[in-house]
């Protein structure tokens, strides 16, 4: 039973998270773009940049893609996205940042 919990915990991780903090960096406002397009951007750059990452990773350097290979890639995308995300929302209001939907 635990299995299947970390089951669908990988999968929602691998197919919101990373995508949501890109979208997060890029559009850091609430007013810039409404929750239903953030959570399209967030699907959609969650399976293109871990897809895109080691499609050169294995193209160039002979990097065999794993899902270990995934996970690390994903948290990577996760952790730049959050930094860019903090500084370029710096100067803002609380009210106006977007940080959940």
């Amino acid at each position: 039973m635990i299995e299947l919990f970390y089951i669908f915990a990988g999968i929602a991780f691998l197919m919101l998270v990373p995508g949501y903090c890109f979208t997060l960096a890029v559009f850091p406002l609430k007013k810039e773009i409404p929750a239903l397009e953030r959570f399209a951007f967030a699907l959609f750059f969650s399976i293109i940049i871990p897809s895109l990452v080691l499609a050169f990773a294995y193209s160039f350097f002979n990097f065999a893609a794993s899902f270990l290979a995934v996970g690390i890639i994903a948290f990577a995308v996760v952790l730049a996205s959050m930094l860019v995300y903090f500084a370029r929302s710096r100067g803002f209001d609380s009210k106006e940042k977007a940080f959940f939907f």
